[in-house]
């Protein structure tokens, strides 16, 4: 009988790929993003309130809370998704979110802020019990701009010219339903005022402009500088 082959070690593997892959290290600024978002949530003193009459038409509705959590799954599978097939889509994505993430994340500093917004009581079932422990979790303060929303819009506008979801039209308008209905939950389940979530997709679609902007310009400048060789 043939001996069983032990599985080959991968970690060579591993590190061969991340040095042909470079890009895999902009991952590394959640570290810093984790780092400095608990370090403000920790953060005692005065916060300005931000309020809207609009908010106060918006019912609390605790079954948001799923597609509020489907974030995290949505930040990852598109991150890694991208870093392992898709260089310039990673790059796209990365440079938007991360930029955005570090935007809000310096207005908290400046100008901290926070919402009155939650419910004294929340429905026992299973959706109210999720959003029991995620008040629990995450204060109402840090909250405008939303990074849950900026952040959803970066993957939404990333994905609007994404070299992987070419031709891929139904997944794309499923995307945009999934990023539509997480930014809804912010507001549904009261972690968010509206002007958080308008905020939070302003400074996404500036952050996209810039990125198509340098681009374009990018794309100009070496099709004249070909063009200059040529002649």
């Amino acid at each position: 009988m043939k001996k069983r082959e032990r599985p080959r070690c991968r970690i060579s593997e591993i590190i061969s790929w991340i040095q042909g892959n470079r890009h895999c290290y902009l991952m590394l600024y959640w570290i810093f993003y984790l780092a400095a978002f608990f370090l403000l949530e920790m953060r005692d003193g005065e916060y300005y309130q931000i309020e809207c009459s609009l908010d106060k038409k918006i019912p609390f509705a605790e079954e948001f809370v799923i597609p509020y959590v489907s974030w995290f799954g949505l930040l990852a599978g598109a991150l890694f998704w991208s870093m392992f097939c898709c260089k310039k889509d990673f790059l796209r994505l990365a440079f938007v979110m991360f930029t955005g993430n570090t935007i809000c994340l310096g207005i908290y500093l400046i100008a901290p802020n926070g919402i009155d917004l939650r419910p004294e009581a929340v429905p026992d079932n299973l959706c109210g019990w999720l959003v029991g422990l995620l008040y629990q979790a995450d204060t109402p303060t840090n909250v405008c701009p939303s990074i849950h929303v900026s952040s959803s819009v970066a993957v939404a506008l990333a994905g609007w010219k994404s070299e992987l979801l070419r031709g891929r039209k139904t997944f794309r308008i499923l995307l945009y339903i999934w990023v539509a209905l997480i930014c809804l939950s912010t507001m549904f389940i009261k972690q968010h005022s509206i002007v958080d979530v308008f905020w939070g997709i302003v400074v996404s679609i500036c952050l996209f402009a810039i990125l198509c902007l340098t681009e374009k310009f990018w794309d100009a400048s070496a099709k004249k500088f070909q063009d200059f060789r040529g002649n």
